[in-house]
């Protein structure tokens, strides 16, 4: 059974507006916006007929309070008053309300217009969560989408693949500091969005000959620059994608720093040698979260520093990285949060380490 909270200082009218719909609604009464209030502290009515003219707080200030709430402001609300000039019925209407009943009351009038609004509150809501569902659907056929792409990457190359997953989780909790610290440089709306689209970060390496993406050693100048092409080959992918499919969010976000991870802050990165601030936020998180990653791993051509050597690595330098490629705010952010990803990296290891040792079983 739906519940209507009647607020309303006249007697006489409390006892209209309850004797026209007792029997078919749960009815709660306010005589006055304290008293109201008092009764949405403990439930929250499916509609509420509201006195225009209330003692103290008028009507008109009570809505605007609803307004402002998430928990209220979807009750439809039924302004009732004895004054019918067009001018107070527009007030009520621009103030949220879903309709206006004019004093003195007929009871048949009130049943239909409170029959009505419950009616459309009930399929507003039924749209709403259609709406929901299907934006759900749609982000969980985006989410593995990107996570096939990391899976086809991870096919071509072992290391890539976790890689792809573990940057996710770096990339947030670094975007979510410089959201937190730094709002003019990055929203928290584009948190989870940056982390996502960083999981596409490398697909241009899908287009790298085997011989060059896990040789067991340094490349030679021809292969670096064959190597270095992953950025612009990415890039061209996701371009072709918009171009295909049109743009949106993620796809713009994943261009961005498909092309830009491996541009340095000091002018010396590749493919097009920005500098500064011409980097995207998004591919100046993205290449310091890589270059911690790409340290902290094995691979073909080294084996993997311990946390602490790679934030000493990136704070202090090595001769081949140097705290001057990284953003500067970037940087700070990443010794700020350091221990997450700290405990990022440990929750990987001790999953590798879970998985060889049920490998080593089943030999």
């Amino acid at each position: 059974m739906n519940s209507v909270l009647i607020i309303e200082d006249s007697p006489f009218d409390i006892d209209l507006l309850v004797a026209a719909l007792e029997g078919t609604y749960n009815l709660h009464v306010a005589i006055d916006a304290d008293k109201a209030f008092g009764v949405l502290e403990s439930m929250i009515p499916d509609i509420i007929l509201l006195d225009a003219m209330l003692p103290g707080m008028d009507g008109f200030e009570f809505l605007q309070i609803l307004q402002s709430s998430e928990q209220t402001r979807h009750i439809p609300v039924i302004f009732t008053s004895g004054m019918d000039q067009v001018s107070d019925q527009i007030k009520g209407l621009n103030s949220g309300a879903v309709d206006y009943i004019t004093k003195p009351f007929h009871t048949d009038i009130v049943k239909k217009r409170v029959s009505l609004h419950l009616e459309l509150s009930t399929h507003k809501k039924h749209l709403e969560e259609r709406i929901h569902q299907r934006t759900r659907e749609i982000e969980h056929t985006r989410d593995s989408t990107v996570q096939a792409v990391a899976y086809l990457a991870e096919s071509r190359d072992k290391t890539t693949g976790e890689h792809i997953f573990k940057t996710q989780q770096y990339t947030y909790v670094l975007a979510s500091h410089i959201a937190q610290h730094h709002p003019h440089l990055l929203s928290s709306d584009e948190v989870p969005l940056l982390a996502q689209a960083a999981a596409l970060h490398d697909i241009g390496k899908v287009s790298v000959p085997d011989a060059i993406l896990t040789k067991n050693g340094p490349l030679t100048p021809e292969e670096w620059e064959i190597m270095k092409q992953h950025t612009v080959q990415g890039a061209e992918a996701i371009s072709t994608t918009m171009m295909m499919i049109g743009s949106n969010a993620l796809l713009e976000k994943a261009y961005e720093i498909c092309l830009s991870h491996h541009e340095k802050y000091d002018g010396t990165g590749y493919p097009n040698g920005l500098r500064g601030s011409e980097i995207p936020m998004s591919g100046a998180i993205v290449a310091l979260v890589d270059v911690y990653d790409a340290l902290v791993s094995v691979r073909p051509y080294k084996g993997a520093f311990s946390h602490e050597e790679a934030v000493r690595i990136i704070t202090q330098g090595d001769g081949r990285t140097s705290p001057g490629q990284f953003h500067p705010l970037v940087l700070q952010s990443f010794i700020d949060s350091e221990q997450e990803f700290a405990s990022i990296l440990k929750t990987f290891q001790i999953r590798t380490d879970q998985q060889t040792q049920t490998a080593s079983l089943i030999v």
